[in-house]
């Protein structure tokens, strides 16, 4: 016998499941041409670059068209040791760091060692003119290598580590007229075994550089849900994968959920100057504070990366009801054995160090921040299944924030 009260309680529940909007569908196959799309229209965009700037009013552009109240957000930020990229004839990069009080510039060359750890004697009798000269760290000074280096004509000076640590260096009162940088040991054992190729280093964008967020939301919206992805690219590539995936699924949630009822509890986000520091999440998560808007905030849904790799996904997930809604949901797909980690980095990290439950899938072994990161690079496949599961956690972030949404899969209840 069911009881009064539990009856009325029944009822008013069947009624308010009724006025419950079915969620959009997301077009897939649709989604994966709009990433090739979006990377072939905004080519490489540098973080604190013109072309990361025009990227920028590109996409508010087309989140305008879609109805929403865009705004660009400019912030400054300070590379504390800005890293650059070593492009390889065979596109193989190489991370290393650039010296503070080095000429920032990008610089092309042949790779050139030298014997010892880079004093004058070392020189006689190599032709440096030109080259980018490694040598070892040891005996002198940071700038008395760099001083040398420039004396004895070199392009630019890799100072190679006597540990496999990042070598994080500073010349002093010395101003470099040449770029200096550091490797690691075993990173300066690839470059020496490589010469005499001819490589690329990446430039700086000195001490004080400026970059953009992007933030799109239906008027009165409250950042109950945000779906993020970073819009910018490391030096000379397009960023199939890294992020022109991600901020093609971000703009493509954003299209679909443009007349939804739940739009109401979402906001997007594109996170400029990602690729030197986060700078842009920090900076956008230090402005929600700033307004005591961050109460409102429940969920990120962070998207970087997500069209190379495997299929075997490593999902970072901050929040325990959070993971526990995860497994739920891979149970229901039928996703195959994701691993799945607490915690949150890239562009989730500002959020979940803020308290924000954070969901950042990531394909295991996808090729990124390189120039091998073409059209070539870009797997539909890999992509349209990430898309499937972030189709999903978004529908029920959004449930469990209130929206007007009704879920394709059970999403359960928080504990």
């Amino acid at each position: 016998m069911v009881e009064e009260s539990d009856q009325s309680t029944a009822e008013a529940d069947a009624d308010a499941d009724r006025f419950l909007a079915s969620p959009p569908t997301l077009d897939r196959g649709h989604a994966a041409n709009a990433v090739i799309a979006l990377a072939e229209t905004l080519g490489p965009r540098p973080s604190g670059t013109a072309e990361e700037v025009a990227a920028a009013a590109h996409i508010a552009d087309l989140l305008e068209s879609y109805g929403y109240e865009v705004r660009i957000e400019p912030f400054e930020y300070s590379v504390e040791q800005p890293i650059v990229q070593i492009f390889l004839s065979d596109a193989e990069d190489i991370a290393a760091s650039r010296f503070r009080g080095s000429d920032l510039g990008a610089v092309e060359g042949r790779l050139q060692p030298i014997e010892g750890e880079g004093n004058p004697a070392d020189y006689e009798g190599v032709d440096v003119a030109g080259a980018i000269v490694l040598v070892d760290r040891g005996l002198i000074t940071f700038a008395e290598k760099a001083q040398h280096a420039a004396e004895a004509g070199a392009a630019a000076l890799i100072i190679v580590n006597n540990d496999n640590f990042w070598l994080l260096g500073d010349l002093a009162e010395y101003r470099s007229p040449i770029p200096v940088f550091g490797v690691t040991r075993i990173l300066g054992r690839n470059l020496k075994s490589r010469s005499p190729q001819v490589v690329t280093i990446s430039p700086s964008s000195g001490d004080v550089s400026r970059s953009q967020n992007i933030v799109a939301l239906r008027p009165d919206a409250i950042c109950s849900v945000i779906v993020g992805a970073h819009y910018d690219t490391v030096y000379r590539t397009a960023g199939y994968n890294d992020n022109s995936s991600g901020t093609a699924l971000m703009m493509e949630f954003a299209r679909i959920y443009a007349e939804h009822a739940a739009s109401e509890h979402l906001c997007f986000v594109g996170f400029g100057a990602e690729e030197v520091g986060i700078y842009g999440s920090r900076e956008y998560v230090r402005r929600l504070k700033e307004t005591g808007q961050l109460a409102d905030v429940r969920y990120l849904l962070n998207l970087d990366a997500i069209g190379s790799g495997s299929l075997h996904l490593s999902l970072s997930v901050n929040g325990a009801d959070l993971r526990l809604l995860t497994a739920r949901l891979v149970e229901q797909l039928g996703i195959p054995g994701p691993y799945i980690e607490q915690g949150g980095w890239a562009d989730a990290y500002p959020f979940a160090q803020a308290g924000v439950e954070t969901f950042f899938p990531l394909p295991a072994g996808g090729v990124m921040n390189t120039i091998a990161d073409d059209s070539s690079n870009f797997d539909a496949a890999v992509f349209q299944e990430v898309a499937r599961l972030a189709e999903h956690v978004l529908q029920c972030m959004l449930e469990r924030s209130g929206a007007s949404i009704r879920p394709v899969f059970d999403c359960g209840d928080p504990s």
